[in-house]
């Protein structure tokens, strides 16, 4: 336990239950703090509080900041040394946690996991488009070389033929994070060689491409970073076929920023004047790596392996490259990052604050509001998002140029507020003062292995609850402890591609039912933990079509309830292939950790479409499956849940049943188009037989009046289900039962349902037999009808799935022939790429795809 006073700031370092080595000035000491318990380590922070009148009354306020560990950034410093840490009026901890890509990132900030991201320049106006609530307050640096396209060369022996221009990419397989910038810049070069749909694009995490890369599945990888020094240091090397530098002088510049979530940065204005103007030091120190302005930057950023007089030992350590050795990384990686360091084009905080960058007032655009606006723009045109929304208008038209609040460049999306020239740090001061490396992180891989975690949990695990209290979690040494764990995440990190299933079964023939309990979440965002009960049967098979969702669960510390139910309870616990790791970890760690017990059966518990939970008393969203009975309530409420916005990354499903064939759902909702659903269904997912999509609704502001049809066990089903990024204010609705004849024909063009209530396409839709065109000159014994995609006063739902069935009408005939008549307006798809189209099928064979943008003649 360390503590010294510096600035008038207490300033402390702990180690928490582990032993440690810790490199402390020139020595190295082993620090044994394996038997301190929890509880004193809260009174020696308590004691630590007391130091001092000016923080006697201080609380702890931990920050999570994502950053990109495969970057060499002069700011990655301030994560090793503990600089980002503050100690005025509140104790500010910061943990740093290795982003994979800017749009886990993105999420994450939206998700409230992260308060602070460094994102690339695509996933920012990405988020921004979508309504993410960020503001942006430092420029990290623009990418330079310091990324691109990178492809194999030609083989002799194997007679494997490389790629050399651009147009050699035509049929290749090509490997890149979706939503990264390079994402974007690869996008930009098919689009600007005529390419598009003509290269097959795989969705790779960083670790994935060097995997990849290694086994030649792919011929070619967009990537930065410690991925692409694997692949051009690799036996034989990549070739550069493109830099971002270069694509940049094409038109298509990229940057990283640093986001912070606007509702953080209102209540912490002090915290993130420090924070970023740390960042800023840092950067112009490195800037001045020659020594013109300050003799000591020279050994400051000097490649040695002595953090007492160097910053390049603790920036390499906050990497946490797979292999290199915590606290002490070689003096090959500190040089191989000294020399990534030269292929960024960083920017010192003078031209930070200029009207080209941050700058606030400045009465025009800034180089920042003209790049985020073409970035969201093209990320339109290529069909990546819906619209640009709040980035559509700049504001720079007319004499009051951008002092419109509701325009890009009079909005305070980008702000240099927070940025301080004049901060009172002196990096002096802070030379050779310990500790140059964070004393404790997590999911640092060790040599020749791609990604760490402590994780190993089995595929199945079968668990069998009793009256006693059981613990479990992704770690084998938690499971069937009988006594509980304060913290048992602490130090560790869940591993990557899990797919792990708990089965948990009460006791047979007995009244009582199974209640699990979570103490611990630690989940991020596109990592989930599902929770399903199986009523109908103790013989626990994860496969069953009978399963019921409880729940699905994700976040950091997420407010939740319990689960009860009578029957098998499983736990799904899945993870994707990015690795989480933190550095900086203070009582923190990854993963999940949860109890289990029987209790006596509530036979009388059912709770409404508004409440979740064991006992119904859980409001805030909704959770899992709610089972509706409109023969014992003729009329049921449903919603999203108490929450504005509602969170990301729900799945909630309401089975409805009753003795008639429809069910009328009335509905008002806010979803955000493209990406989150309700979902319309004759079925039940849990009734083990077929369930029928029926329709999709997506869009804003809307207000809808449905008639779903129910199975022959008189169900159906709603599902609301939500992505990882971008929220909107949710819906309310209601179900009664409804005596329905069968489906009329619409005769209104574009109508379907029922009573042809709605004004678009469903999953199954009438032919308006014989209404064709008056001018058609075909014969009328020969006419089958027409069909029309919505009413014209209507758009498209998205991710539509429209059909329409017809046979020949006379035994003589040969065929059948399709008319499209005008407008045959489309999204257009080329193949391999993202739109619209019409599939024409006789029976399983398809005939023809439609895919054009406009027809101005039938």
């Amino acid at each position: 336990f360390f503590l010294h006073l510096q600035n008038k700031q207490i300033i402390s370092h702990y180690f928490l239950f582990q032993p440690r080595r810790v490199r402390f000035l020139s020595s190295t000491y082993h620090i044994n703090f394996s038997m301190i318990s929890y509880h004193h380590m809260l009174l020696y922070i308590h004691l630590v509080l007391l130091l001092g009148h000016h923080v006697a009354n201080a609380m702890v306020i931990q920050v999570n900041y994502g950053y990109f560990a495969s970057e060499a950034s002069p700011t990655r410093v301030a994560c090793a040394r503990g600089w980002f840490n503050y100690n005025i009026r509140h104790i500010y901890h910061v943990t740093c946690y290795p982003q994979t890509s800017g749009t886990y990132a993105a999420a994450r900030l939206d998700d409230g996991s992260l308060h602070i991201a460094e994102l690339g320049s695509t996933p920012l106006a990405q988020a921004l488009a979508r309504g993410v609530d960020l503001r942006v307050v430092y420029i990290d640096h623009y990418k330079g070389d310091s990324q691109g396209i990178y492809v194999r060369p030609s083989e002799e022996e194997s007679g494997y033929e490389g790629i050399e221009t651009p147009f050699d990419l035509r049929g290749k397989k090509l490997g890149v994070p979706f939503g990264s910038t390079m994402h974007y810049q690869v996008l930009f070069l098919l689009d600007l060689f005529g390419m598009t749909g003509e290269v097959e694009l795989l969705n790779l995490s960083p670790s994935e491409i060097s995997r990849a890369w290694d086994e030649k599945k792919i011929d070619a990888a967009a990537c930065w970073g410690l991925e692409r020094e694997h692949i051009l240091g690799g036996d034989p090397p990549g070739n550069v076929l493109v830099s971002a530098g270069v694509l940049a002088d094409w038109g298509r510049e990229t940057y990283n920023a640093i986001a912070v979530d606007r509702n953080f940065m209102a209540n912490h204005p002090e915290f993130m004047e420090h924070f970023v103007s740390i960042m800023g030091r840092l950067t112009d120190s490195f800037l001045d790596n020659l020594g013109e302005d300050d003799v000591n930057n020279v050994k400051r950023w000097t490649p040695t392996n002595d953090p007492l007089t160097s910053y390049m030992p603790s920036l390499a350590d906050a990497l946490m490259k797979a292999g290199e050795e915590p606290m002490n990384p070689s003096i090959k990686f500190i040089n191989d990052q000294r020399r990534a360091m030269n292929l960024y084009k960083p920017l010192s905080m003078q031209d930070q604050l200029s009207c080209d960058q941050l700058g606030n007032a400045c009465g025009r655009p800034s180089h920042q509001h003209i790049a985020m606006q073409k970035t969201a723009n093209f990320l339109m045109d290529q069909k990546v998002i819906h619209s640009v929304g709040r980035l559509s208008i700049m504001g720079d038209e007319g004499d009051d140029a951008c002092l419109d609040p509701e325009t890009l460049c009079g909005s305070d999306l980008i702000t240099g507020d927070s940025l301080n020239p004049h901060f009172p740090m002196n990096l002096s001061s802070y030379d050779g003062l310990a500790p140059f490396f964070a004393l404790n992180e997590t999911g640092r891989a060790g040599a020749g292995e791609s990604s760490a975690g402590d994780s190993d949990c089995s595929i199945q695990k079968e668990l069998e609850a009793t009256t006693h209290v059981q613990y479990f979690g992704d770690r084998q040494y938690l499971e069937n402890r009988r006594y509980p764990v304060e913290n048992p995440l602490l130090g560790q990190s869940y591993s990557d591609n899990l797919d792990c299933w708990w089965s948990i079964s009460p006791c047979k023939n007995c009244s009582r039912e199974v209640e699990l309990s979570f103490s611990h979440v630690r989940v991020w965002s596109s990592d989930y933990i599902r929770v399903y009960l199986d009523p109908t049967t103790f013989d626990c098979n994860p496969e069953s079509k009978t399963k019921i969702l409880l729940g699905q669960i994700t976040g950091l510390d997420p407010d939740i309830p319990n689960f009860r139910g009578r029957g098998c309870i499983f736990v799904h616990f899945k993870t994707d292939a990015n690795q989480e790791r933190s550095y900086n970890n203070f009582l923190q760690g990854d993963g999940f950790y949860a109890s289990y017990k029987t209790v006596v059966a509530n036979e009388e518990r059912s709770c409404t479409g508004l409440h979740w939970g064991p006992d119904c008393s859980f409001t805030k969203h909704c959770l899992g499956t709610s089972h509706i009975d409109l023969d014992r309530n003729k009329t049921a409420y449903l919603s999203s849940g108490e929450e504005r916005p509602y969170p990301n990354s729900l799945d909630c499903i309401w089975e409805v049943k009753t003795d008639q064939n429809y069910i009328l759902f009335n509905a008002s909702f806010d979803l955000e188009p493209t990406y989150d659903y309700l979902e319309l269904y004759s079925g039940s997912f849990s009734s083990g037989s077929a369930i029928t999509p029926y329709a999709f609704l997506s869009s804003e502001s809307s207000e809808v009046r449905y008639y779903i049809p129910t199975d022959a066990s008189g169900l159906a089903t709603i599902r609301f289900v939500t992505d990882s990024l971008g929220r909107r204010t949710g819906f309310t609705g209601s179900v009664t039962r409804h005596v329905g004849s069968p489906q009329k024909i619409c005769r209104t063009p574009g109508t379907s349902g029922i009573e042809c209530e709605i004004p678009h396409c469903i999953a199954e839709n009438s032919v308006e037999r014989g209404v064709v065109s008056l001018s058609s000159d075909v014969n009328p014994n020969y006419q089958i009808g027409r069909v029309v995609s919505q009413i014209k006063e209507n758009s498209v739902p998205v991710n539509a799935d429209c059909v329409w069935t017809f046979r020949k009408r006379l035994d003589e005939a040969q065929g059948i022939r399709l008319r499209f008549n005008n407008p045959l307006d489309l999204e257009p798809q080329p193949v391999s790429s993202v739109g619209d189209k019409v599939v024409v099928k006789a029976g399983d064979e398809v005939a023809a795809e439609i895919y054009v943008e406009e027809c101005a003649e039938d």
